[in-house]
């Protein structure tokens, strides 16, 4: 007697197919093959052939689901593996220079995603539409007035109502007109250095500028020259250096003085002799005599001065850096050697346009300049 199989239908009278039937694994096809042998006619059993071609078929079935299971391993295997090699690749990019094109930005936390995007020609308008993960516009806002070359503006991270949006990646679209009111191509690139690494679900972004750029959105790598490389090092060896002086007295030429709102710079000075007569000059930053000091009868030795931030019709100079230069005569006329000069504790440093300055005695002095080092109360005026 055969084994009859029940068989469901569907609607439209075709054979419906079932769970078990959608997919027949390694051990529903043994189940189906061990019970037609229990199942079959003892009077007219399965041949041998018939039977080794249903055992070929498991065979079949279990080297398909192998080299299946295989498959899944190596792309697994393959994916980890290509994610590794990103990572590293994007680690090694910090401190290099790229350029690379974008389709979106993150939002990540409280900070405002920065939008940076090339011009051919100077913008009249643009506008920038802002969309989820699913393409849904989320939020528009335009710009005015934007000159040609490389441009950033920030988006509040804010939807069309105001509210904040959710974190994650959100994609960008920017049309615009030239200042003529044709229609202008906007490319999303950014260019510069390679900040630091950001990895989000596997992927690597590289931090430019302050924009998340994926790696696999980059154009192109450069590396930065040895000179800049050396110029860098130096920088870093110097502040390091020039940190290193907070809380010890120094003494520099005092080449220039910096006004502020309400200070008045003091003026220290060395004669080798009697003088009659010291004079400090103070130009301004075009080389113009703005001011004058003088100091009558003036003992060898160290004297300082004391100059009001007036100009010599006795107003208050602006605010700035001024030049200031010191010469000395005996009652002959007659050139007497004289230096000016800053001494003092090193009260903190400040880092300007790559270089570093001590501020001693109200004077902010480049570190390079320094002529002495010493231990507070060390240093004697004739050092």
């Amino acid at each position: 007697m055969g084994f009859i199989w029940p068989l469901e239908t569907n609607s439209d009278g075709t054979t419906a197919t079932t769970g078990s039937q959608q997919e027949l694994g390694r051990d529903e096809f043994l189940q189906l093959l061990v019970t037609k042998l229990e199942n079959q006619d003892p009077l007219s059993p399965m041949e041998d052939e018939d039977f080794v071609a249903q055992l070929a078929q498991f065979s079949s079935l279990e080297q398909m689901n192998n080299i299946a299971d295989g498959i899944d391993t190596s792309n697994e295997l393959d994916l980890m593996m290509t994610q590794s090699i990103n990572n590293t690749m994007a680690t090694d990019l910090i401190g290099n220079e790229i350029e690379a094109q974008y389709e979106g930005i993150w939002v990540d936390g409280d900070e405002e995603p920065k939008i940076t995007f090339t011009l051919t020609s100077a913008a009249q308008e643009l506008t920038f539409t802002i969309s989820d993960s699913e393409g849904e516009t989320v939020a528009t806002f335009t710009e005015t007035n934007l000159p040609a070359g490389v441009n950033s503006v920030y988006w509040d991270a804010k939807d069309s109502m105001g509210n904040t949006v959710d974190d994650g990646y959100y994609t960008v679209e920017v049309t615009g007109t030239d200042t003529n009111g044709q229609t202008m191509d906007v490319d999303l690139a950014v260019k510069g250095t390679v900040e630091a690494i950001e990895y989000r679900d596997g992927t690597a972004y590289l931090q430019i500028e302050g924009t998340d750029i994926p790696l696999g959105d980059v154009a192109s790598v450069g590396q930065t020259t040895t000179s800049e490389w050396q110029y860098q090092q130096n920088t870093i060896a110097s502040q390091a250096a020039a940190a290193g002086l907070v809380g010890n007295d120094v003494r520099a030429p005092l080449e220039s003085v910096k006004l502020r709102e309400s200070n008045e710079p003091e003026l220290t000075f060395q004669t080798d002799d009697y003088a009659e007569l010291v004079t400090f000059t103070i130009r301004d930053s075009d080389g113009q005599v703005v001011a004058s000091l003088d100091a009558r009868q003036v003992e060898a030795g160290v004297t300082t001065l004391q100059w009001d931030g007036l100009d010599e019709y006795g107003d208050r100079l602006p605010e700035g850096e001024y030049t200031v230069e010191v010469a000395a005569v005996d009652s002959g006329g007659n050139a007497v050697g004289v230096s000016s000069y800053v001494m003092g504790n090193v009260e903190a440093v400040i880092y300007r346009d790559g270089s570093a300055y001590l501020r001693v005695a109200g004077h902010e002095i480049l570190w390079t300049d320094i002529t002495a080092v010493g231990q507070p109360g060390t240093l004697d005026d004739w050092g």
